[in-house]
């Protein structure tokens, strides 16, 4: 049992939808897969219906920003004009508070085009 366990692979529904680009581009990447983006390069998902904290809520996450930094990288799908946020649309908001101008984010691609 305990050999089938390391073959096992879970995956999320953005797995299901995306492929990893880490063999499709030619920037830099740390061993991870994790890479710095440019908040201003990212643009809300069209479809996700989310509200961005506000009040306290905003900045308790933006006072944790300045003195952790970011523990999770956002989740990003590649377009023709930069990046569309899937997920980590707080994190990014809050990071631009804080005055930061880049975010550790995961690029993802789109496989298929019925999310269009």
């Amino acid at each position: 049992m305990k050999a089938n366990a390391n073959k096992r692979k879970i995956f999320d529904a953005v797995d299901l939808l995306t492929e990893d680009t880490s063999a499709q581009t030619t920037a830099v990447k740390a061993e991870n897969g994790i890479e710095q983006i440019a908040i201003d390069s990212i643009k809300a998902f069209h479809n996700h219906p989310f509200h961005l904290y506000e009040g306290e809520r905003l900045n308790d996450m933006v006072e944790s920003i300045r003195e952790h930094g970011i523990l999770n990288p956002v989740i990003v799908l590649k377009t023709d004009n930069g990046y569309e946020m899937l997920s980590g649309h707080n994190r990014a908001n809050a990071a631009k508070i804080a005055g930061l101008s880049e975010v550790p984010a995961i690029i993802r691609v789109l496989r298929i085009a019925i999310l269009q």
